[in-house]
């Protein structure tokens, strides 16, 4: 609203190629915004070309969203962009995903066991009810949370056995305090990867990123903010929806779910299988062996390729090994690029 002109770039795919969803479509709330600031949107249409193979084949950081992110820079770059407003960083302050056993878990006891007793309200003993019920989501919740590096994290099939129990030893009693405590959150680094990647690709499509939300001071207010004002019976973030919801679109003060509905949706184009088994050959060949001896196993490679028609459980496993072996490939590429950039720079010493 200050008179530059500004374009929205969205990972999601388009609606003229996977129509929007009746309930539960983020990008409802893309196209609500854009219309109310008449900002153009461009959305992440399958018919785009990501080179992936391409990115493999460079020394791009192994983190996360990087195809996205490589190819949205370069998007906005050929529209004239020279600056990147960023939300990410956000959940950690001021889009903090609270929820009820944040309270608990802070042992903020009152404010948590009110949120209970309010939705019983009218109900025959309500007070012992919404004790029971307190008490069946708080354990429910701290066994998911001792649980978020299951089994499955070190049983991918690539991993040498000595190395996964290594990593489960290190790992397994490891909590994350993403949804529990942002600030302790933010000072283990959570939000650098995101962040050095961003900088990273938009100082290769001539841009720079900017990360508001992350911001000292609009953190440091943000995480001050009590939590009992972020959690209501029916909602989250509910001080920040109540604070801007005079300036923000209704599909946006309604929203309660973080789904990128357009990509579970997408249809699959060709020979699926016959895909997946390629570029799983690919990444395979292209590892160095000696490099990755005593963490990778890539001889099990061979017994993985999926053939023909297979269940959803062992389509999960060929996409986690994909997932394994591309972060591999990146790790790899990485460490040649800064040994030779090391090598030149001793090289220019030496001159």
């Amino acid at each position: 609203r200050h008179g530059r002109k500004g374009c929205y770039f969205s990972w999601s795919n388009s609606p003229e190629v996977l129509p929007i969803r009746q309930a539960g479509d983020e990008r409802q709330v893309i196209l609500d915004i854009c219309q109310q600031e008449g900002i153009s949107c461009h959305f992440l249409s399958r018919e785009d070309q990501i080179d992936y193979q391409d990115m493999l084949n460079s020394g791009v950081p192994p983190f996360v969203d990087t195809p996205q992110l490589s190819y949205g820079s370069a998007w906005m770059n050929r529209q004239g962009a020279r600056v990147v407003f960023t939300g990410h960083g956000g959940d950690e302050g001021v889009s903090h995903r609270g929820r009820r056993y944040e309270l608990f878990y802070n042992h903020e006891y009152l404010a948590y066991f009110r949120l209970y007793w309010e939705d019983l309200r009218g109900k025959p003993f309500r007070y012992l009810r919404g004790l029971r019920a307190g008490l069946v989501n708080a354990h429910a919740n701290y066994k998911s949370i001792m649980e978020q590096a299951p089994e499955s994290a070190y049983d991918v099939p690539i991993l040498q056995k000595q190395f996964r129990e290594r990593m489960r030893e290190r790992f397994q009693d490891q909590q994350m305090y993403f949804y529990l405590k942002p600030c302790k959150y933010v000072m283990q680094g959570g939000t650098r990867p995101r962040l050095d990647n961003a900088a990273y690709q938009g100082a290769n499509a001539g841009m720079r990123y900017l990360f508001p939300y992350v911001d000292y001071r609009v953190m440091d207010y943000a995480v001050s903010i009590p939590r009992r004002l972020h959690v209501s019976r029916n909602s989250n973030r509910t001080i920040f929806r109540e604070a801007f919801r005079e300036i923000m679109p209704k599909s946006l003060y309604d929203v309660n779910y973080k789904d990128l509905a357009s990509i579970r949706d997408l249809p699959r184009k060709g020979n699926y299988e016959g895909q997946m088994s390629g570029r799983i050959q690919y990444l395979a060949e292209s590892l160095d062996s000696e490099f990755w001896d005593g963490i990778l196993d890539l001889e099990v490679i061979a017994r993985l390729k999926p053939q023909g028609e297979h269940r959803s459980k062992e389509e999960g496993s060929f996409k986690l090994l994909l997932h394994t072996l591309s972060k591999a490939l990146f790790i790899q590429n990485m460490v040649k690029v800064a040994r030779e950039w090391r090598q030149q720079e001793d090289e220019d010493k030496l001159v």
